[in-house]
């Protein structure tokens, strides 16, 4: 089961958010296949724009999509919290067991282990649809036409993770249940996302103040050697260009006569 989260080191995905896509008619980037590089979260947003046909700003997908129809939906699930880590530790246990299995089961299928927020995304299909995952078999009913339309709509599932791997079955048994229905009502012509809520907007630096609880920050003796040497060399560079500026040469040159 999701052999490579079982064998990966805890160092190595501590900081990453798995991805896993799939699509049951989709070809072209291979069955079950595993990226074992680091992706993005702007390259997860091409790599299912590619599947629809189409491409966004900058960046590449993660493979090379072959000759096939749009799906009828995107369907991606975000789930707040979800690492790496976590799914490596209880990949042994079963853990996403029904979404391992949509990804044997698919045409099409990718894992992604080491995935980051970008930059230049405030967060992934920030301008898709989001539903509860709750909410979502009622949204599926007032709008029906997005299995019939014939243009690939991306509908955004927001799921919650508990701790554990209780937290993992829950958002495995969803997942699962979602996809089915979707799959049920495109035939199966439908392409599917799972990864975490990853935003791109960080929280700008700032220094630590009494109110935070923080430690201040203390100028260390390499710091004070170059706040010393700056101001030296500013000091040097000041009376060189005032010097410089204070020459000043004779209005008039004497000629001087021979007696």
């Amino acid at each position: 089961m999701l052999g490579l989260f079982a064998s990966a080191s805890a160092a190595s995905v501590h900081e990453h958010a798995p991805a896993f896509m799939w699509s049951p008619r989709a070809t072209g980037m291979g069955h079950y296949v595993t990226h074992q590089h680091e992706a993005s979260a702007m390259d997860l947003e091409h790599t299912l724009s590619a599947m629809g046909g189409h491409r966004g700003k900058g960046g590449q997908p993660l493979f090379q999509v072959g000759e096939h129809k749009a799906p009828e939906v995107n369907l991606v699930f975000l789930v707040p919290g979800l690492t790496s880590e976590s799914v490596r530790e209880h990949a042994a246990a079963g853990a996403l067991s029904g979404v391992d299995k949509m990804l044997h089961d698919s045409a099409s299928s990718l894992m992604v282990p080491f995935t980051n927020p970008s930059p230049e995304l405030p967060r992934l299909f920030d301008g898709a649809t989001r539903v509860q995952g709750d909410a979502v078999e009622d949204y599926f009913q007032a709008h029906s036409h997005i299995f019939t339309n014939g243009a690939p709509d991306t509908v955004v599932v927001e799921l919650a993770v508990g701790s554990g791997k209780a937290g993992l079955d829950s958002v495995d048994s969803t997942v699962t249940r979602i996809s089915a229905s979707v799959s049920r009502r495109t035939a199966g012509n439908y392409a599917g996302l799972l990864s975490a809520e990853l935003k791109g907007a960080h929280a700008p630096r700032r220094l630590a103040s009494a109110a935070d609880g923080l430690p201040y920050l203390h100028m260390g003796p390499t710091l004070l050697t170059a706040y010393g040497v700056c101001f030296l060399l500013f000091v040097i560079f000041i009376n060189g260009f005032c010097c410089l500026f204070s020459l000043q040469t004779p209005k008039r040159f004497e000629e001087v006569k021979n007696a």
